[in-house]
């Protein structure tokens, strides 16, 4: 399920720049751990006004993983896993 949250300007000058450090758009565009056979799916796709960028993977996670989704926990003040 897509998550939309609109953001005030201040909130939304912060959220994108932590996003910039993050750097999701340079995530590969697959992660893999083959040896586990069941556990975690995910897929983030980010759309900006230049570009839509698409991650996923298998139980393996890019390198800023953590952080990008405590970011988004903070922002739509849900659970996102």
């Amino acid at each position: 399920m897509p998550l939309t949250k609109q953001l005030g300007t201040a909130k939304r000058g912060s959220f994108m720049a932590e996003l910039r450090a993050i750097d999701p758009l340079a995530w590969k565009g697959r992660y893999d751990n083959p040896g586990v056979l069941d556990g975690t799916i995910w897929a983030v796709t980010i759309t900006t006004g230049m570009r839509t960028s698409q991650s996923s993977g298998r139980n393996a996670y890019p390198r800023t993983w953590e952080r990008f989704r405590q970011l988004i926990e903070r922002t739509a003040g849900r659970t996102f896993r």
